[in-house]
C-alpha cells in the first residue's frame, strides 16, 4: 500500500538527449505488508524522484524532495504521510477510508466492528452472531434484552431497535397489549 516512487531520475529541468539513456536508480525495498485494508499484500518501495513534477495529496504543494511516497495512486511528501486521526507518521503501512489515511490503531477504533450490545470491539478471533446485515454481536452478548436469556443458534426471536427479544417475552408483551390482555372485571 505504501510505495515510494520517483517521477524519473535526474533534475526537474534536465532534458535527456536523443539516444542518451538515463541512469537507473536503485530502489530500497521495505518489508511486504499484508495489513492494509484491501487485504492484498504489497511491497513498499522507496526510490529517488526526478523529472516529472507531482503534487502532494496531503498538503497540495509540489513535491521537489528526493523521495516521493505513493499510496493508493496518490503522491505525498514523506512528512505529509500521517494518520488523519492522531498525526502519527505512516512509514510501513496504513489504512484508507474516503481517501483519508489512518494508522492501524485509529482505523480499528473508528471503523472496526463493535458488538451491538456491549459496544466493545470485535476481534477476528471472537465468535459472533449476525442476525441481520449490519448488526453483529458477541455470542455471549446475543441474549434477550428483556429477560437476559441467551439466544442460541436456531432460537426464535425478533429484533426491536437492533436488540433481540426472545419469543416468550415477545408473546407476553403482545398479550399484555392486546384487548384480551387488558380486560377488567
Amino acid at each position: 500500500m505504501l510505495e515510494f516512487y520517483p517521477p524519473a531520475p535526474g533534475s526537474f529541468n534536465r532534458q535527456s538527449e536523443p539516444g542518451q539513456s538515463l541512469p537507473t536508480v536503485p530502489s530500497i525495498p521495505f518489508r511486504p505488508t499484508t495489513d492494509n485494508n484491501n487485504a492484498e499484500p504489497s511491497v513498499s518501495v522507496k526510490t529517488e524522484s526526478g523529472l516529472l513534477e507531482s503534487i502532494c495529496a496531503g498538503c497540495g504543494r509540489t513535491i521537489a524532495d528526493k523521495y516521493v511516497m505513493r499510496v493508493a495512486e496518490r503522491n505525498y511528501h514523506e512528512e505529509c504521510l500521517s494518520c488523519t486521526a492522531c498525526g502519527a507518521m505512516l512509514s510501513q503501512s496504513c489504512f484508507i477510508r474516503d481517501l483519508k489515511l489512518y494508522c492501524r490503531t485509529d482505523y480499528e477504533r473508528i471503523f472496526g466492528a463493535k458488538c451491538a450490545r456491549c459496544m466493545e470491539k470485535i476481534s477476528c478471533s471472537d465468535y459472533v452472531m449476525r442476525p441481520v446485515s449490519g448488526l453483529i454481536f458477541h455470542v455471549e452478548c446475543f441474549a434477550c434484552c428483556m429477560c437476559g436469556q441467551p439466544l442460541p443458534r436456531g432460537a426464535h426471536y425478533i429484533l426491536r431497535q437492533g436488540q433481540p427479544i426472545c419469543r416468550r417475552d415477545f408473546e407476553h408483551e403482545l398479550f399484555l397489549n392486546s384487548p384480551q390482555g387488558c380486560t377488567t372485571i
